[in-house]
């Protein structure tokens, strides 16, 4: 068991956020201690479920549907299908910026805009708006 100041400290998550995920279910309380809120270890788990989430962009709504943290844990595939084709066409975003980038510090063109090469990076990272 462990109190929320505890919990907060140990996970680097402010205690207002901790009660935040409490209201929306994602974590839940197993008692209180005087006014302190006191969690099971395993919340731990769902920190780091919830932490994992983020980190690939999910909402704190997609984290819930996709691993039951207000139910029962249950992957649920299909989000994370979604999500995973997500930050993939970031990487290849991202990807395309880095070889922009990596263009401009290497071109040989007097002006950038004068460079097929950089014409057509600068096309794929912003196409143009018609």
């Amino acid at each position: 068991m462990i109190d929320i100041a505890t919990l907060a400290k140990q996970s680097g998550i402010a205690a207002h956020t901790l009660r935040y995920y409490d209201s929306r279910g994602l974590i839940t309380a197993v008692s209180r201690s005087g006014l302190k809120r006191v969690y099971a270890d395993g919340v731990w788990l769902n920190l780091r479920l919830i932490h994992l989430g983020q980190k690939v962009g999910m909402s704190l709504q997609q984290i819930d549907a996709a691993f039951g943290l207000s139910s029962q844990i249950a992957v649920r595939r299909e989000t994370f299908n979604l999500q995973a084709q997500a930050v993939a066409e970031q990487i290849r975003h991202l990807q395309t910026m880095q070889a922009l980038l990596q263009h401009l510090s290497a071109c040989a063109h007097a002006q950038h805009l004068d460079c097929p090469e950089f014409q057509a990076l600068l096309n794929e990272v912003l196409p143009q708006q018609q």
